[in-house]
């Protein structure tokens, strides 16, 4: 995801506090029908992108993820937990 894909108009900006320390600020990003790269542009994905910043503004936490499923503001949080989900599950499962 590029500044130009924010410019446009095609990037969906999701933010909110965090439940369990309000200080904590997420956000998530994310951008429909990206060439995956420049070798394979006829494929095309979906790209999510979440960052916590701390009370200081100060960046905590970025995760990005590409996906063939159609992310909205109503799933993006659901996605960005079932991701998170899974990557802990395979980090704590293949690195034991």
């Amino acid at each position: 995801m590029s500044k130009a894909h924010d410019e446009d108009g095609r990037v969906t900006l999701v933010c909110w506090n965090d439940e369990r320390d309000p200080e904590v600020r997420c956000e998530i990003r994310f951008v429909h029908d990206l060439p995956l790269n420049k070798s394979n542009p006829d494929v095309r994905v979906n790209f999510l992108h979440y960052a916590e910043y701390g009370p200081d503004g100060e960046i905590r936490r970025i995760m990005s993820w590409v996906t063939d499923l159609i992310i909205t503001k109503e799933n993006a949080r659901w996605l960005v937990r079932g991701a998170r989900a899974r990557w802990k599950i395979e980090n704590e499962t293949f690195n034991t």
